[in-house]
């Protein structure tokens, strides 16, 4: 049953991974368009960094799943190859990414809720971006936890 929700993970992860190379390719024509702007018109789109800001959120959360599910460059720690070290730093990572789940949910309602945040200058409401994070850190932390388990 373990092994099914591993696969369907990986499946979730592949369609991110389109999303994240559509936010990347978004990243890439906004900063050309913008050096274009500066150089023709001497002017420049005024919420650029809003919108690069947001695109690089949505590429890095993306890419730090896909490197925890590829086993890639990003890690908390590797001190040793024992397997049973290995996996408790695995669990411990996985306890930390679900706290820090949890804290971006928290802050993502509150903003919501309590202060239905926007950016400045496109009032673009922040929810969103913070919800698809705090998924992004549930899918992280159970690819931990499956990892720790020595389930792949």
């Amino acid at each position: 049953m373990l092994r099914a929700i591993y696969e369907k993970i990986e499946k979730i992860v592949s369609i991110l991974i389109g999303i994240g190379s559509l936010s990347l390719i978004f990243i890439i024509a906004i900063i050309f368009f913008n050096i274009i702007m500066r150089y023709l018109l001497k002017k420049s789109y005024v919420s650029t960094v809003e919108c690069l800001e947001l695109a690089m959120l949505v590429t890095v959360s993306i890419g730090v799943v896909y490197c925890t599910l590829k086993e890639g460059h990003i890690k908390l720690c590797e001190i040793t190859k024992w397997s049973l070290l290995k996996r408790f730093i695995r669990f411990l990572e996985g306890l930390l990414t679900a706290a820090l789940a949890g804290a971006t949910l928290k802050f993502g309602i509150e903003l919501f809720v309590v202060h239905y945040q926007t950016t400045m200058v496109l009032e673009v409401p922040i929810f969103p971006f913070v919800i698809f994070v705090g998924f992004c850190f549930i899918l992280l932390f159970t690819l931990l936890l499956l990892s720790a388990l020595s389930l792949k």
